[in-house]
């Protein structure tokens, strides 16, 4: 829910403010920059949540006595950019996906209008 909802927002969000600075809304340039925009608010929003995640997976049982305690020894042991391992790499695999998807939902509006 957390990356979805993020993603939803924030193209919508970045689509309303362009067009209001004078974007063209019906514009593929205009939808490629929002979703690719969109794409990194949410991995600014999924990223730490999936290094804690991955964190508990992966360690030895007793290691972490949950998601909180594992974020503040990520914390404590390697500072706070520790959350935003491999983001680059998320987003690059996130923003082709949202470009497509919010081209794809901009084509069915244009098609439902």
């Amino acid at each position: 829910m957390l990356g979805p909802g993020s993603q939803i927002v924030a193209y919508t969000e970045c689509k309303r403010a362009a067009v209001s600075r004078g974007a063209d809304g019906g514009a593929a340039a205009t939808h490629v920059c929002c979703a690719l925009a969109s794409a990194a608010v949410s991995v600014l929003c999924v990223n730490p949540v999936d290094v804690v995640r991955t964190r508990l997976y992966n360690a030895p049982p007793g290691r972490y006595t949950g998601g909180a305690d594992a974020a503040a020894q990520l914390v404590a042991l390697e500072g706070g950019r520790a959350f935003y391992k491999g983001a680059l790499t998320h987003y690059l695999r996130l923003g082709p996906h949202m470009v497509l998807v919010f081209g794809i939902l901009e084509q069915l509006k244009l098609l439902t209008g």
